[in-house]
């Protein structure tokens, strides 16, 4: 599949656990950017630069197979995040502030038709949602889900 421009939206929601977990209330992010998707040799592939509204450009790398995500970011931001079905896997989040030692235990990831979710105006061209208990210095901090939405760049503008 030639690459394609699109609209990519993210969604994060962080659901604390342990200690934080009477204290904290759920947190939802959503980041829209524009960026460039394909489709070859059973991987879905995404490329996008998110910015912090400041100084900060993060340039990300999504690939997304059966039951695997992956995320690289390079910029200000440097990680390598695997998310596999049932499966634990770590990772250095390198920030302008120091290094955050990180782990994922991996619930699912799910693609395409998989992925349930509110109605949309607009149904997104592709999906993918991972779900996963973070764990933060060898502590769990949250249960997380990631959705990754794509959409036509014309129609991506206009979500918010």
């Amino acid at each position: 599949m030639k690459p394609r421009e699109v609209m990519v939206r993210i969604e994060g929601i962080r659901r604390p656990c342990g200690e934080e977990a009477g204290r904290a209330e759920e947190d939802t992010s959503v980041c829209l950017a524009p960026g460039v998707y394909s489709y070859r040799n059973g991987t879905h592939f995404l490329i996008y630069e998110e910015n912090d509204g400041g100084r900060c450009l993060t340039r990300n790398t999504v690939k997304v197979r059966e039951n695997a995500m992956e995320v690289v970011k390079q910029g200000e931001l440097c990680a390598r995040m695997v998310f596999r079905a049932g499966q634990r896997s770590s990772c250095l989040y390198q920030t302008p502030y120091g290094t955050i030692d990180m782990a994922f235990l991996t619930e699912h990831v799910r693609i395409g038709a998989e992925v349930s979710g509110p109605e949309e105006p607009g149904q997104p061209l592709w999906q993918a949602e991972a779900s996963y208990m973070l764990e933060l210095e060898g502590r769990a901090a949250a249960r997380c889900s990631v959705r990754v939405s794509v959409y036509d760049r014309e129609e991506g503008q206009e979500k918010s």
